[in-house]
C-alpha cells in the first residue's frame, strides 16, 4: 500500500494490544476504565476505515486475494 499506511496500522495494532492487556476480566464491564471503552471504539473505527480504504484501492478481488 503506502510506506506510511502499513506502519501506521501496525502501530495501531500494537497499541490496541496494550489496551487489551489493560482489561481486567474479573471486573464487571461497568467498572472498567472509561479510556478502555473509548479506546475500543477508536480502534474499531480505525480498523473499519482501514478495511474500507483497502477495498476502495484494491477492489474486492484484490482485497480478498492472498499473496
Amino acid at each position: 500500500m503506502s510506506r506510511f499506511f502499513d506502519p501506521f496500522i501496525l502501530t495501531v495494532v500494537i497499541i490496541n494490544c496494550v489496551f487489551l492487556a489493560l482489561i481486567d476480566p474479573t471486573k464487571p464491564e461497568e467498572e472498567q476504565k472509561s479510556y478502555i471503552k473509548i479506546g475500543d471504539i477508536v480502534f474499531s473505527v480505525i480498523y473499519v476505515l482501514e478495511m474500507l480504504l483497502k477495498m476502495a484501492v484494491l477492489n474486492l478481488n484484490g482485497y480478498f486475494r492472498y499473496e
